[in-house]
């Protein structure tokens, strides 16, 4: 039996952004939506899009 599998990529500019929902006592919301990654907390939100790099 053959497993799929996919490689992607993330930009590191948003990774960067979610160190502000980083909280000693949080609750994170995610949301994937059209391809697209959204994680919130109470006050602040940051997408991320994923870049295919290879897919087998």
């Amino acid at each position: 039996m053959a497993t799929k599998s996919t490689v992607i990529d993330l930009d590191p500019a948003p990774l960067d952004q979610a160190t502000r929902l980083l909280q000693r006592t949080m609750r994170l919301s995610a949301t994937i939506q059209d391809g697209d990654l959204h994680l919130s907390n109470d006050t602040d939100s940051i997408a991320l899009t994923p870049v295919t790099r290879m897919q087998k």
